[in-house]
């Protein structure tokens, strides 16, 4: 995203905020692209290490309404802050929701294994005693299966695990590296 849109994007996530407070706030952002060009980097680099305008946006309206704004006439609006607070939520959210959905499935990925394996033992020491249908073989047959069954869930769980590990490092050294940008635009 290059600097006309990065500000447009900027400009509709603040239209809530009075005109000259907006202007302000654009004036500050269109200097950090000026000094960030300044230093030889491309107008996209800029855009990437100061986030997405709609994160910024809400920030900057939950700042203004929570009255951190530095603007001593500022009224807050409990309603606007809300919305902002919650736009927030959402966007952080929907970043960790890809994480929080695979550590989930892992997990019952694990309690499946383990209830197939407990099932499986119980199985194979309680059913040769209960007049077993189909006889001691069956009895076996179905012990392996569910035990077999747990044991393949458990390494498809361990392997998920690993997965999912793999991808929350690699968005963390994303994030690093977003954030090593944007202080050096900040400078």
């Amino acid at each position: 995203m290059n600097r006309r849109e990065f500000l447009q994007r900027l400009e509709r996530g603040l239209r809530l905020l009075p005109a000259d407070r907006r202007a302000e706030i654009l004036a500050d952002y269109a200097s950090y692209f000026a000094d960030g060009v300044a230093q030889g980097r491309r107008e996209e680099e800029v855009a990437e290490s100061l986030g997405t305008p709609a994160r910024l946006a809400a920030e900057l309206l939950l700042a203004h309404e929570a009255g951190s704004s530095g603007i001593p006439d500022a009224k807050p609006s409990t309603l606007r802050a809300l919305t902002a607070l919650l736009a927030l939520v959402v966007i952080e959210g929907v970043a960790w929701l890809p994480l929080v959905v695979s550590v989930l499935a892992v997990l019952l990925l694990l309690l499946t294994g383990i209830v197939a394996l407990v099932y499986g033992g119980f199985t194979l020491m309680v059913d040769p005693f209960d007049r077993p249908l189909g006889g001691l073989a069956a009895v076996l047959l179905r012990a392996v299966g569910w035990m077999a069954a747990g044991v393949g869930l458990l390494a498809v769980a361990r392997a998920a695990v690993l997965l999912v590990a793999r991808l929350f490092v690699r968005s963390q050294r994303h994030n690093r590296r977003v954030l090593r940008q944007s202080t050096e635009v900040l400078r």
